[in-house]
């Protein structure tokens, strides 16, 4: 294995360090939880009434899928598409913040992009699985729901509020990676918060996830990579449960997410995942050589210098190979 390489701890803000949150707990006595997942469907697109593309619907798909350039100008198309945005407030205390990217065209791509967009824009953002039918519908049934509880408890100081934001992040001619960043609360001790990414063949629309990505044998070594990352971070001795530094579990679990990127593939959990809410996500970025020996496809790692938009900065900031906590430490 290679060697765990120094620490790289990194705190950051999150979307709603701002934002008041009362000591109030939650009226079922559980902790506040995101929605990004409602319906069915996780942070990375494994699951979900994602629209899949008709290839023989589209005659250029079949010639997209073996022509590089034609997936590298899709991907690059990609990057200039316009943010939607629907917002919703009130006075006593409301806030609704949606956005995501309108994807333009009839191509593998902008199919897997607007299916997956829709089925993490239309969660009403009130932890219990519903689905409106367009993102107006749900910031208006999460708006609803906030009058019925100021009508219900008129003197509450409280305010709700719901962010929820999908970027496309990166784009290769071997990927493109989106995110979506939610904070919501509507009442308890703290905001729920969430980071994820999908990634995207641009030729294809095909989601590459883990078992896209890696061999099938493989899963065992990357955990160890991983482990060894997070011990590092956390300056934790080999023969030492991960319970020693305050997360859940003694052994690590796959992460729930993550994302394609230059310098390597950047792992993330999100609170309650592996550890509690007071540690914020924890990410681990592992290099594109480390991976190399596991991918299922090496050449993937060549597009790793590719840069269609130099300009782009990812939502949490450098992801260089390593471990880090991103948020407060509340």
């Amino acid at each position: 294995m290679t060697p765990a390489r120094a620490p790289r701890l990194l705190a950051l803000a999150l979307l709603v360090a701002a934002a008041p949150v009362l000591a109030a707990s939650c009226s079922d006595g559980s902790e506040p939880r995101s929605d990004l997942d409602e319906g069915g469907a996780n942070l990375h697109g494994e699951a979900g009434d994602t629209a899949a593309h008709d290839p023989s619907a589209d005659p250029d798909a079949d010639a997209g899928a073996d022509d590089p350039g034609a997936a590298r100008n899709r991907a690059r198309a990609a990057l200039d598409w316009p943010q939607a945005t629907v917002e919703r407030d009130e006075p006593e205390g409301l806030r609704v913040r949606l956005s995501f990217p309108e994807a333009e065209g009839d191509s593998p791509l902008a199919d897997a992009v607007r299916g997956w967009t829709r089925d993490r824009m239309t969660a009403t953002g009130l932890g219990e699985g519903g689905r409106a039918s367009t993102p107006e519908a749900a910031a208006d049934t999460f708006q609803t729901r906030y009058q019925a509880f100021r009508d219900d408890f008129p003197d509450a100081p409280q305010q709700w509020f719901l962010e929820r934001h999908v970027r496309v992040e990166e784009a290769t001619s071997r990927w493109v990676t989106l995110s979506v960043e939610e904070s919501t609360y509507t009442g308890g001790a703290h905001p729920s918060y969430a980071l994820g990414w999908v990634n995207l063949d641009p030729a294809s629309g095909q989601v590459l996830d883990l078992d896209a990505l890696f061999l099938p044998d493989a899963r065992p070594e990357l955990l160890e990579l991983l482990d060894a990352e997070l011990r590092a971070s956390f300056q934790l001795e080999d023969n030492r449960p991960l319970t020693d530094v305050g997360l859940f579990d003694e052994t690590l679990s796959e992460p729930g997410t993550f994302a394609l990127e230059g310098s390597g593939v950047r792992f993330l959990w999100n609170p309650y995942e592996i550890g509690p809410w007071s540690m914020g996500p924890i990410e681990v970025t592992l290099a594109w050589a480390e991976l190399i020996p596991l991918l299922r496809d090496p050449t993937l790692a060549e597009a790793a210098g590719e840069t269609l938009d130099p300009d782009r900065t990812d939502p949490t900031g450098t992801s260089a190979p390593g471990a880090r906590r991103v948020g407060p430490q509340v």
